[in-house]
């Protein structure tokens, strides 16, 4: 497992090969993506935590270097029909993965096995499309919010 330090040296480097200059908000902003890969920030999540590091920063340049970093492959954008994007640290997923959304809380949950790999094949093979990406994602209602009562009684 690596450690934010690692992510964020791993950024870099793909930034600067790319021509990407770094500026100290932007740095700010990769840092707190970083630090906590596992999480599906909003736009207004990242600012508000960047902030704490950064006051001056402004939520424009927050969204401005979300969009660079999603370019350069640093950062996933995740449209699961909620209210905002979410974005997600890239680098190093190694392969794809696909994600529970809760109804009730709106929690992002990833699940890490690709099991829609032998399907792209297939569809690769029969309709001669190339396949280059995939977003799957899943909704309903995590243990807690089930454990609450928040899910409907099951079928």
């Amino acid at each position: 497992m690596t450690t934010g330090a690692q992510r964020l040296e791993a950024a870099r480097h793909r930034l600067e090969s790319l021509g990407v200059r770094l500026t100290p908000q932007r740095r700010v902003v990769l840092e707190v993506l970083a630090a906590q890969p596992e999480r599906h920030f909003s736009a207004q999540e990242l600012y508000e935590r960047a902030r704490r590091r950064a006051p001056a920063l402004g939520l424009a340049t927050v969204y401005r270097a979300l969009l660079l970093f999603e370019r350069a492959g640093v950062v996933s954008r995740l449209n699961v029909g909620q209210e905002e994007d979410r974005f997600e640290f890239e680098l190093e997923r190694g392969h794809h993965h696909h994600h529970l959304v809760c109804l009730g809380c709106g929690r992002i949950l990833e699940f890490k096995e690709d099991l829609l790999e032998d399907l792209e094949a297939r569809i690769q093979a029969e309709t001669g499309f190339q396949i280059v990406d995939h977003r799957v994602h899943f909704t309903g209602y995590c243990p807690r919010c089930r454990a609450r009562g928040v899910a409907p009684p099951s079928p």
